[in-house]
């Protein structure tokens, strides 16, 4: 079982608390590979965008996968933060899992108050690729 913690979006340092989401508003449809949501890791103090996965919808073991490479990647990269925060909505056991094996305490804001920290890349990201997010 997973450390956790019901928290209000944090004000928090560079490098001290990361925040997992979901950064497409809808499914991105390929032909040869199936439907995917892209998911980001970002620093919540500084809104540095970590690193960025796709996952095909539906799998939780590639869910779990991808987020242990983003924070296998952080890591390589010598990047590092005591605390994943994920929405409320979207929290999931396996990330917890995941982010508890790096020494991460792990925690979930409300969605509500995640907004202003995730509206500029949600909405960058539906620049570039098409769509609103809402």
């Amino acid at each position: 079982m997973s450390q956790r913690r019901r928290s209000k979006a944090p004000e928090s340092r560079v490098d001290e608390a990361w925040v997992i989401f979901r950064l497409s508003t809808a499914p991105i449809s390929t032909f040869e590979d199936g439907d995917f949501h892209c998911i980001a890791l970002m620093d919540m103090a500084s809104g540095f965008l970590i690193g960025m996965q796709m996952v095909p919808l539906g799998t939780k073991d590639e869910l779990g996968a991808a987020v242990a490479k983003l924070l296998e990647e952080a890591r390589n990269r010598g990047l590092a933060a005591s605390a994943l925060v994920m929405p409320q909505s979207a929290f999931s056991e396996v990330v917890a899992e995941h982010a508890a094996a790096k020494g991460m305490l792990v925690g979930q804001a409300m969605d509500e108050e995640l907004d202003r920290v995730l509206a500029e890349p949600r909405e960058a990201f539906a620049d570039r690729f098409g769509g609103q997010w809402q």
